[in-house]
């Protein structure tokens, strides 16, 4: 686990991709939310996450959890970045990044579809 220092001073927690397969299997066995584009999820995704788009994630606030730890991944880049520090903006602070978002993730033999 790292952290990834956000705009205003605020800090995230980041999960690290770079594990042994069987504990990223667990990983996804918890909450994690995809904020990419509709484009980007329909082309692959993880069969068990929820997509809730960046662009509507004020309006789809009530559906992050609110006290326990949740996974937010991307594609990777400035996504991360804005994502967390909306919610962060909005009280939800209970939020771990994926480092290297879906790029790293297709690097493993997780499936995706």
């Amino acid at each position: 686990m790292g952290i990834l220092r956000l705009p205003n001073k605020l800090t995230l927690p980041v999960f690290m991709i770079q594990m042994p397969i069987p504990l990223l299997k667990q990983f996804w066995q918890k909450m994690v939310f995809d904020v990419r584009n509709n484009g980007e999820y329909s082309d692959a995704h993880l069969p068990t996450v929820k997509h809730i788009p960046l662009t509507f994630s004020n309006e789809y606030l009530k559906e992050f959890p609110q006290k326990e730890k949740f996974y937010l991944r991307c594609a990777g880049g400035y996504p991360s970045v804005i994502a967390p520090s909306i919610l962060k903006s909005r009280g939800i602070h209970n939020i771990v990044d994926v480092a290297g978002g879906f790029a790293a993730i297709k690097n493993t033999d997780i499936e995706v579809v």
